[in-house]
């Protein structure tokens, strides 16, 4: 592999190490921000009946089911407690459906789940806010980076870079060594160099042809 070669390599490492962090982090924000919003409705589900929220899931798809599960994991964050939480939670279901609703049994299931439904209202409470605009500069930034990697991937010289400068700015936006920043300027130089000696070739023939017309 020759210095060229290597300095290209270097830069799309680089550039591919920070995509995949960054994207890692706004899955995580996206993925908490529908945490959130299902932990919602599963709260405004249960505020007219406890027993709804056991029918919603019973007769629930798999999906709804594993989004259910993956919420009540978050929670407790403890299998033991998930397992006696999803016996308590069938147990009221059922219990519920025979009309048992006066039984010792029905009472302690019923806690279980108002213990649940309990933990998501505290939630609420101390939730910090989620940084919109965070997420946005994330989703900026992997735009920008998706950018950057396409264009190095492209042939040298087929694309040109019409303004170095703005080049430059992007390539500050991240956390990159003073290296990598120089060696993708350096090859964006490069490739506008062959960029304008192409067009330039291109013209003179163009030229030569509107001579004998």
């Amino acid at each position: 592999m020759n210095y060229k070669s290597e300095m290209l390599a270097s830069v799309l490492t680089s550039l591919e190490d920070l995509e995949t962090e960054i994207n890692s982090k706004l899955e995580k924000l996206v993925k908490e921000k529908a945490r959130r919003e299902y932990r919602n409705d599963i709260l405004q589900l249960s505020t007219t009946d406890i027993a709804l929220l056991t029918t919603y899931y019973v007769n629930s798809n798999e999906a709804v089911r594993r989004q259910f599960l993956s919420l009540l994991q978050t929670t407790y964050n403890d299998n033991a407690m998930v397992e006696n939480f999803m016996v308590e939670f069938k147990n009221l279901y059922f219990l519920n459906k025979a009309g048992l609703n006066s039984t010792i049994q029905y009472g302690a299931a019923k806690r279980v789940v108002i213990d649940f439904i309990n933990k998501l209202k505290d939630e609420c409470l101390t939730d910090k806010k989620i940084d919109k605009d965070l997420e946005n500069e994330l989703r900026y930034q992997l735009s920008s980076l998706k950018q950057l990697i396409s264009y190095f991937f492209t042939k040298a010289g087929s694309v040109e870079i019409k303004n170095i400068d703005d080049f430059l700015m992007i390539l500050n936006m991240f956390k990159i060594s003073d290296e990598i920043k120089n060696n993708a300027l350096s090859i964006a130089i490069s490739n506008n160099v062959k960029f304008y000696k192409s067009a330039i070739r291109r013209n003179k023939k163009i030229d030569k042809v509107t001579e004998f017309e």
